[in-house]
Order: structure tokens, then C-alpha cells, then sequence
């Protein structure tokens, strides 16, 4: 066995590299299942983002009616 292409992390057959932790044909090593989980990836960051955003303006909005409704009391009771 030559260590030095195992300590390297990749061996080279020809034309073809393969990584010395990845069998090719392997299930996810497709582009379509690579594509796929990078779609489901960004999907997934979209939806955190938007849930994010909303609740921060959420936030927002809550804090300024409060302080208004709070005013508007003040000015009443005055």
C-alpha cells in the first residue's frame, strides 16, 4: 500500500481522483443528489431568514405600540 496517497487523502487511477474517504458511485456523490441536497440546503436557510426577519419586525412593531399605547396613557391620565 502506498502511504503516501492514503496520508494525502486522495488517490489517482488514470484520469479519475477519488477521495480517500468516499467510494465513487456511492450514494449522495451524484450531481443530482449533490444538487439536490444544496437546494434543500438553501430552502431550508430561506425559511430561517424569513423567521428571523419576522420575528425581529415583530419585535419591533410590539415595542412601538406598547410605547405608544404607553404614551397615550400618560397623556390621558395627565
Amino acid at each position: 500500500m502506498d502511504t503516501s496517497r492514503v496520508l494525502s487523502g486522495a488517490s489517482s487511477s488514470g484520469s479519475q481522483t477519488t477521495s480517500a474517504f468516499t467510494t465513487p458511485g456511492a450514494p449522495g456523490t451524484l450531481p443530482s443528489e449533490m444538487m439536490s441536497f444544496i437546494q434543500d440546503e438553501i430552502s431550508d436557510l430561506e425559511s430561517r431568514l424569513v423567521h428571523t426577519i419576522h420575528t425581529q419586525v415583530s419585535d419591533a412593531v410590539q415595542a412601538q405600540l406598547s410605547q405608544a399605547i404607553f404614551q397615550a396613557i400618560s397623556q390621558a391620565l395627565s
